[in-house]
């Protein structure tokens, strides 16, 4: 879901698309501005996946091309996301080339359909998805050639989501590190991108809704488990305190939920509110970058728990955004 919103947009995401299909449409009148976005992933667990066929034949391309735009006009989306998810494999270079070539004639059908018809066009997303390194995603990616082809490039901060119980726990969507060369913070990846040919002005910043916790178990931090928002609400309630590091990224130090025996001591929170979201949307105007991404949108308080209305992360980007 795309809602456009000059300079800067809001991207959320919404799993099992169909079943809310009929809500979209209904909102899309009400909101001539608000946009609707088909996901489509490419789980790339090894070097024959479906979607790598397709872009390796000649007419199962053009044939793609022309199913993508009579589905996306037949069910009233209004663009593409095409996300790549990848395993340990690495893919063959190849396939990184003919992606670019996908990307590219997609686009230029996405042109092409929209002056031949006199429709606004179909936008074309594409998330960069950042699996072990940025060394890594450059091997695999063109971040040139996506840049080029797409209307929107999604920087996707799942990467940041710590990876090993070596590391300490930390703040999933950092904006910046204790040293200038921490790989794994907002700041220093969208400076790579930028700088390897990503237009500011189409780069989306991506965050979560998604509060992640950590507690000991054998001497080493585990990630254990996810929650929602409300969660934290109710521990704050209950007087734990809130914490703060120099980005305004909040943190608790709060009880066990998940109800695991092994665990040492209480479990640490890492989550955005109101206020951390907004400090993240005036850097991202500051910088000049296209809009913000919100994932995990489904832990928000929809039942106004936290006593801060209802939708208050979703809210709170809202307003920022104006």
């Amino acid at each position: 879901m795309y809602e456009k919103s000059r300079p800067y947009c809001l991207t959320v995401g919404f799993h099992r698309t169909f079943h809310c299909l009929q809500t979209l449409r209904s909102l899309k009148q009400s909101n001539p501005q608000f946009k609707v976005i088909l996901q489509l992933i490419n789980w790339i667990s090894s070097y024959d996946s479906a979607f790598d066929q397709m872009v390796n034949n000649h007419n199962s391309r053009y044939k793609f091309y022309d199913n993508v735009v009579n589905f996306l006009r037949a069910n009233s989306f209004d663009g593409i996301e095409i996300r790549q998810r990848f395993e340990k494999q690495s893919r063959p270079l190849e396939n990184k080339d003919w992606f670019i070539v996908v990307l590219q004639a997609l686009a230029n059908k996405f042109v092409d359909e929209g002056r031949s018809t006199k429709r606004e066009k179909l936008l074309l997303l594409v998330p960069l998805t950042l699996v072990s390194d940025l060394a890594t995603l450059e091997a695999r990616e063109s971040i040139l050639g996506i840049s080029r082809a797409a209307d929107l490039v999604i920087m996707d901060s799942m990467y940041f989501v710590r990876k090993s119980v070596v590391e300490p726990p930390r703040h999933h969507t950092a904006l910046y590190g204790i040293r200038s060369s921490d790989e794994r913070t907002i700041n220093y990846v969208a400076n790579f991108l930028t700088a390897r040919g990503c237009p500011k002005e189409k780069l989306i910043i991506s965050v979560s809704a998604t509060v992640f916790a950590y507690t000991a178990i054998d001497d080493s931090y585990i990630n254990i488990w996810t929650t929602t928002y409300d969660k934290i609400c109710s521990m704050i309630s209950r007087g734990y305190r809130v914490y703060r590091n120099k980005d305004n990224n909040p943190e608790i130090d709060g009880p066990d939920i998940f109800n695991v025996r092994e665990a040492k001591e209480e479990f640490r929170y890492f989550y955005e509110d109101p206020s951390s979201l907004g400090t993240k949307i005036r850097y991202i105007k500051e910088k000049g970058f296209a809009g913000i991404s919100v994932w995990g949108i489904t832990d928000d308080d929809f039942k106004n728990i936290c006593r801060q209305g209802r939708y208050p992360l979703l809210n709170a980007v809202k307003a920022e955004c104006r």
